[in-house]
């Protein structure tokens, strides 16, 4: 049996969802319910793609900010615990990897895109630094 993550990322689901209804089907000897089944292939769908969240909208826009100024990525952007948080709660939902390390500096840091998030305790809580390099 797959794992839920190896089902979405292989895409498995997509097609093994029909067949599986139709035999679930052939077995009670009822009609498929095509509502339902269109229901089913659209939650799929939402799986697959991860979701949009207000935090991770505000770290792109700081991303593209340097982008801007720099035209490349920045490779660090400093945040608080709470958006630390709430960042690992997204990559989670989303079945995304998280990549997290320690500096040589003892500070946290989370791969995000192409930038390393450096977790802050001593600036707010739910506050975005600005993006840098080194």
């Amino acid at each position: 049996m797959l794992s839920r993550r190896d089902l979405i990322a292989s895409g498995a689901a997509m097609t093994q969802v029909r067949p599986a209804a139709v035999e679930a089907a052939q077995r009670n000897g009822s009609d498929i319910d095509n509502a339902a089944l269109q229901g089913i292939l659209d939650a799929l769908r939402d799986l697959r793609h991860p979701a949009a969240s207000p935090i991770v909208s505000q770290v792109r826009d700081r991303q593209r900010a340097f982008l801007r100024q720099n035209q490349r990525f920045p490779e660090f952007i400093d945040i608080g615990i709470r958006i630390w948080e709430l960042l690992q709660d997204w990559h989670i939902e989303n079945g995304q990897e998280m990549k997290i390390a320690r500096a040589a500096d003892g500070r946290y840091t989370m791969e995000f895109m192409t930038t390393q998030l450096v977790l802050r305790p001593d600036i707010a809580d739910n506050e975005i630094g600005l993006a840098y390099d080194r």
